[in-house]
């Protein structure tokens, strides 16, 4: 089962992808939770960003 050029991928599945991509290049957990925190944090404020133009 393989990708199509089409293939649309979650917000979740990317993250895991680059979770596990990482832990396999050997970063630490602590570190590896740090980046994935701010990873969130960001889309968080670009979904709040988002919601005050549709508000406009």
């Amino acid at each position: 089962m393989g990708f199509t050029e089409y293939e649309i991928f979650s917000p979740h599945q990317l993250r895991h992808s680059f979770a596990t991509r990482q832990t396999e290049l050997g970063v630490d957990l602590l570190t590896l939770q740090n980046n994935i925190n701010n990873v969130l944090n960001s889309e968080s404020k670009l979904d709040s960003k988002g919601d005050e133009m549709n508000e406009k």
